[in-house]
């Protein structure tokens, strides 16, 4: 838990969005902006979701269910606007599905492309995960987990398909490239002109500012829960709630790392770099998590349970995070979809990770053997109401 806890809390990259959100913002006012005004917008964005989560917090629950209808809104249009391509060749530089007359012309040769390519695939689906971080304020939990991933992942995917289908059909593969984050509006003004593209580069910052506003509600309630377990430095700050019980404090390490990344890196890579330094720390822990699995099972006899993932499955996902794992150091080539080395990527995942070993060898460990006391846990509440394990140090007698 130490080890992970400064990666989920202070290089969490859930204030991606922001990014998002500010270049959907400048397309639909036509506005253009330098790096710097664009970086403050992306800021901005975050200051204000923590706003209404700490001081709304019931209307920001009420938002994140309207504007979820928001991303399906966005699906459903491009989807639309595939199929007025399909059917018309107006205004087109090129044939209606031209893309699929040999779709796998020109494909990458570089593993590093493949590497980056996964880990926005991934990026995509992971916020089935979000119901998972706070089934504890879910009524039911086990069946609204059960139905919600289903239907969710099932739902959306589809939609992903036809939306990619779609996107084929109105581009090639070489504009696709070069719209970046605001690919959608710019596809949707192809076909419907300049007012449908106003509409839709609104919709789209709406709808990342909703899964925006999600990924933080459930995000700044993992750190919440680690500082209330004491394994944070200044717990009781990151544990503090109001008195409707939203964290406070979290949200401050919640973004920081966001913030921080999104000043220091320049502003068009800043989206793909973030999102794959995220990636990229995920499958290290999902390599230890699956390698701890098996050395579970094959040390520990326990009775039969209700649900058990089969061995193939197990392995299956093992070598998939192995791939991710050392993939982009077989960059031969040093190809990087940003203008950052391709190293960077892994080397701050890293770097992170590492950095929460070395909390954990040296307060909980070497600092304790070297003063000669060991940690001793109680609870204590806040003046909020917050329960945290507060450790105490007891020195050994001579």
């Amino acid at each position: 838990m130490s080890v992970n806890a400064p990666n989920l809390s202070f290089l969490t990259v859930s204030g991606i969005g922001s990014i998002a959100i500010a270049e959907n913002l400048l397309l639909a006012v036509h506005g253009t902006a330098d790096e710097w005004t664009k970086r403050i917008l992306a800021i901005a964005v975050m200051t204000v979701i923590a706003v209404l989560h700490i001081k709304a917090s019931t209307f920001a629950v009420h938002l994140m269910n309207v504007l979820a209808s928001a991303k399906i809104l966005i699906l459903i249009v491009v989807i639309f606007t595939g199929l007025r391509m399909v059917s018309t060749d107006q205004h087109r530089e090129h044939r209606s599905g031209a893309s699929f007359d040999h779709p796998f012309a020109g494909s990458s040769t570089h593993i590093y492309d493949y590497t980056s390519a996964l880990f926005k695939i991934l990026a995509t689906y992971q916020g089935w995960s979000n119901a998972a971080y706070v089934l504890d304020e879910v009524q039911n939990p086990r069946r609204t987990l059960k139905i919600a991933s289903f239907l969710g992942v099932g739902s959306v995917g589809i939609l992903y398909i036809l939306v990619n289908a779609a996107y084929f059909s109105a581009a090639t593969p070489e504009e696709l490239s070069r719209t970046g984050v605001t690919v959608v509006a710019l596809l949707v003004g192809k076909v419907w002109g300049d007012t449908a593209q106003w509409c839709t580069a609104l919709v789209a910052a709406l709808s990342s500012f909703g899964s925006l506003l999600t990924a933080s509600f459930s995000m700044s309630r993992v750190i919440q829960s680690f500082a209330r377990e004491g394994v944070l430095p200044w717990a009781s700050f990151f544990a503090s709630s109001t008195p409707s019980a939203t964290p406070k404090g979290a949200f401050f390490g919640l973004f920081l790392g966001s913030a921080v990344m999104i000043l220091l890196i320049p502003f068009g890579d800043a989206y793909s770099f973030l999102l794959d330094v995220g990636q990229y720390a995920f499958a290290i822990i999902y390599l230890a998590v699956v390698v701890g699995l098996f050395i579970i099972r094959r040390r520990l006899a326990y009775p039969q349970r209700t649900f058990r993932v089969w061995n193939s499955v197990a392995w299956i996902f093992l070598l998939v995070q192995i791939f991710l794992v050392v993939s982009p150091f077989l960059n031969h080539e040093f190809v990087s979809d940003t203008s950052l080395p391709f190293w960077l990527t892994p080397m701050v995942a890293i770097s992170a990770l590492a950095s929460g070993g070395v909390y954990w060898y040296g307060w909980w460990v070497l600092y304790p053997q070297v003063k000669g006391f060991s940690w001793k846990s109680r609870e204590t509440t806040l003046a909020d109401g917050t329960t945290v394990v507060v450790w105490i140090k007891e020195y050994y007698r001579d």
